[in-house]
């Protein structure tokens, strides 16, 4: 069965506890329904807790903050990140809509060189064009020395600690430095 890498250990972890035999990373046919149960109803939870999440944040941001994001991206998935990184803190390393050469991104920290690009499924994975176009400008990006992190904007919604996680990750030697 395939699922979303980020809930592995949570399937590992039901099996465990549903005593659901694991051989080898492989659920057996026979509880694949269960599973999928399982993930739909995850989802439910995660949809409503990250609502919820993103409510807060809205309320947490002061009202200058607020104004700022609005203006400063394209997409609600780019908002929700934006808002993200301010809840964790790391809005001063932060810039959107950042020029890079003759190419634009999402989120830039450049003070590790790190780039976010926050993907909508639609534009992003479904239209071969624009997967090309991505593709051609993180070479180009990557020539130019910097890392380029996609998320999806389903994992921003859904999982936005999963994303800030590898943000802060990648960015840790570096805030070490001037910290």
């Amino acid at each position: 069965m395939i699922y979303p890498e980020h809930l592995e250990k949570e399937v590992l972890r039901y099996c465990e506890i549903s005593k659901i035999p694991v051989r080898n990373g492989v659920i057996p046919p026979f509880y694949i329904p269960e599973i999928k149960r399982f993930l739909r109803v995850k989802q439910k939870i995660d949809i409503s807790l990250n609502r919820a999440e993103e409510e807060r944040n809205r309320l947490s941001l002061t009202g200058e903050a607020k104004k700022y994001i609005k203006e400063a991206v394209e997409s609600p998935i780019e908002e929700f990140m934006l808002m993200a990184i301010y809840k964790h803190g790391l809005e001063k390393h932060c810039r959107p809509q950042f020029k890079i050469g003759t190419k634009r991104v999402d989120i830039a920290f450049p003070i590790a060189k790190l780039v976010v690009e926050c993907d909508g499924r639609k534009y992003h994975f479904l239209d071969q064009e624009q997967i090309e176009r991505d593709q051609k400008r993180d070479v180009y990006l990557a020539k130019k020395g910097w890392m380029v992190k996609h998320f999806d904007g389903l994992i921003i919604r859904r999982n936005i600690d999963i994303c800030i996680k590898e943000i802060k990750e990648y960015l840790n030697p570096y805030l070490g430095l001037m910290q």
